[in-house]
């Protein structure tokens, strides 16, 4: 198993004046050689623009889709060993879950719901930015 951070899930939050978090939505693959592998793959479809209508086509591919995935609210002050060590810290649980259960994870794990937030200053909405495009940007992340 394997984690990886998906970028359309990270965003400054800013919750009406009363918070500021970054949040970070990880997203959790079987490998090859874990149970239940094969029935995760999907055929891949791209978007295409048939005759003025958009709709999407079946490119015959087949491509791993997240069993499950994770959302995690920090302060804007996280650093990326905080974050790191969150995904690994998530995948150590879900491991054990999976290996005991080999069941719908998605369905039946309760883990870690981490919020942690910041005063909703300028400076800290400025903070939370910086850090959202620094963790889009890191493949590492995301590879």
């Amino acid at each position: 198993m394997i984690w990886k951070i998906e970028p359309s899930g990270v965003y400054n939050r800013v919750r009406k004046g009363l918070s500021v978090s970054v949040q970070v939505r990880y997203s959790f693959y079987l490998e090859p050689s874990d149970y239940g592998y094969t029935e995760r793959l999907s055929e891949e479809y791209v978007p295409i623009n048939e005759n003025g209508k958009n709709t999407f086509k079946k490119t015959g591919k087949l491509i791993n889709v997240p069993f499950h995935n994770h959302i995690v609210q920090f302060s804007v002050d996280v650093t990326d060993e905080i974050i790191e060590y969150t995904g690994s810290y998530l995948l150590d649980i879900i491991k054990n879950h999976y290996s005991l259960n080999k069941f719908d994870i998605d369905e039946s794990i309760n883990i870690l719901n981490k919020n942690d937030y910041s005063v909703p200053t300028d400076e800290n909405i400025l903070k939370g930015e910086i850090k959202v495009i620094k963790i889009k940007n890191n493949k590492l992340w995301q590879q």
